[in-house]
């Protein structure tokens, strides 16, 4: 007998404890694949680890959202995508080590207290783009107009993709 949810693929916050634990378990039930995000990497590995292939872990601190190195922050991406006629935004979770992740905490700390400057951030893994444009390709975007500062990305050529211009935070 097919269970409810085969197939389907459920996104869930705050999926590693209390109601959002409850709901990933729920429709881990029902057949579904789900997206855990959480905040909690050891919690979202432990329920990895338990369920298999039937869990996506995703580390994110959404109550961190409007922080952001980049040119935009995530609501205002969102926002941005929200008033335009089409649009895809798509995250990629580069893992940093754990040391990493507080150097960024410092920066934007010290960037919060009016330092002028930062550390400069380690060089990008390129490859990550790749993957993003592959995620672009699949969704069938051709043109698309980045949410970003101008910036040479060689690996979008290979996919098909053309950036037809930039909109900078």
């Amino acid at each position: 007998m097919a269970k409810q949810l085969e197939g389907k693929v459920a996104a869930v916050t705050g999926a590693a404890s209390g109601i959002g634990l409850a709901s990933s378990e729920a429709m881990l039930a029902a057949g579904a694949r789900v997206v855990m995000v959480d905040r909690d990497a050891t919690a979202l590995a432990a329920l990895a680890e338990r369920h298999g292939d039937a869990v996506i872990p995703l580390v994110i601190d959404l109550l961190d959202a409007e922080v952001s190195t980049h040119s935009w922050s995530f609501p205002r991406a969102l926002r941005a995508i929200a008033a335009a006629d089409s649009g895809v935004l798509v995250l990629l979770n580069c893992g940093e080590t754990a040391v990493q992740l507080l150097d960024k905490f410092a920066d934007q700390q010290a960037l919060a207290g009016g330092a002028a400057t930062v550390r400069r951030a380690a060089k990008m893994d390129l490859r990550t783009y790749g993957v993003g444009a592959q995620i672009l390709r699949d969704l069938a975007v051709g043109k698309m107009k980045l949410l970003a500062r101008p910036r040479k990305m060689p690996s979008m050529a290979g996919f098909g993709l053309q950036t037809t211009g930039y909109l900078e935070g």
